[in-house]
Parts: structure tokens; C-alpha cells; sequence
């Protein structure tokens, strides 16, 4: 694939980018949003404070100007790739951004691109929180999505249809 670097000179692309410290930022390469966005959960969901931060306020808040501030401020002066893809639904080729391999040794770099890219594609709205109290994980999920797995969502059902026997019991 042939690439554009900030600096206006074309070159040949160097290999997909693989994971960093357990994440798996290939997606990039293949253009995927919803790999990107579910190594971001899996990293909030692992404890890495970075990730939990950026994930709780996009879940939260969603795409704010103060949030699009800090991501500005994170990526600002970082080397990018633009390449062309084309893109199946529309059938066009389209310019897309990715982090140089060399911008993503810091994490918190990582991540704010991460979050960049989430925003510029617009894939934040599948980023949600599992809606069972005991779990509260997050998770990419469609527009109706309220647990983050099948078995979150029995546990919810059971609890609920368990609690109106009680209180059905309660009546008689």
C-alpha cells in the first residue's frame, strides 16, 4: 500500500501495526472501528487507568469540545500516515489518518489517538456500560445493546422474574 506521510513524501507502507503492551492496534491497518473501540474497552475493562478515563468520559459525556481539546492537546505535533482507501459502502476512495509506529510508544499518545480516530470515524456511539450491577463492564455494542455479554443478560431476567415471584408470593 502506498502511503502519505506528513511530510508530503510517498512511501511504501511498513508492516500493519500489531499489538502494543497486549492491544491489539492492527485495526488501524485494516480500518476496523469496532476492533479499535473494543481494544480500548478491553483495556479500560483490564484496569489501565488511561483507558478507563478516556472510555468513562465517552460513555458518559460523549464527544464534547472539552474532550476534543485534550485529544487535540494529547496528539498536536505527533507524525501521522494518510492513506487512501476505498471505501465498500460508498464506493469511493477516501483519505484516513493513522499514528506512525513511532507515536505510539507513549500510552498516553496511544490512546488519544485511539480516541481520535473513534471520533473522526464516528464509532463512539457503540462504546456502552453493561446495565447489570454486579458487572458494569464496558462494551461496544448496537444501538439497543444493554449487557455487555448473554450472560449478563440472563442473570438480569432471572434477578427480575425471581423478584416478581416474590412478590407475587408476597400477594397471596
Amino acid at each position: 500500500m502506498i502511503t502519505r506521510y506528513g511530510s508530503n513524501t510517498a512511501k511504501m507502507a511498513d508492516e500493519p501495526l500489531h499489538s502494543y503492551d497486549g492491544l491489539d492496534i492492527g485495526a488501524w491497518a485494516n480500518q476496523d472501528p469496532k476492533g479499535v473501540a473494543r481494544g480500548l474497552v478491553a483495556a479500560a475493562n483490564q484496569g489501565d487507568p488511561l483507558a478507563l478515563r478516556w472510555v468513562r468520559r465517552l460513555v458518559k459525556h460523549r464527544v464534547t469540545d472539552s474532550l476534543l481539546a485534550d485529544v487535540d492537546r494529547i496528539v498536536r505535533g505527533d507524525l501521522w500516515s494518510a492513506f487512501l482507501i476505498l471505501e465498500p459502502s460508498s464506493r469511493k476512495f477516501v483519505w484516513r489518518l493513522r499514528p506512525r509506529r513511532d507515536s505510539l510508544q507513549d500510552r498516553e499518545k496511544m490512546f488519544g489517538w485511539m480516541v481520535a480516530w473513534l471520533v473522526t470515524v464516528d464509532a463512539i456511539d457503540g462504546l456502552k456500560r453493561c446495565a447489570l450491577k454486579d458487572c458494569r463492564k464496558y462494551f461496544v455494542g448496537g444501538p439497543r445493546a444493554k449487557w455487555c455479554s448473554e450472560n449478563c443478560g440472563s442473570k438480569y431476567r432471572i434477578r427480575k422474574k425471581r423478584k416478581l415471584d416474590r412478590e407475587r408470593q408476597m400477594l397471596c
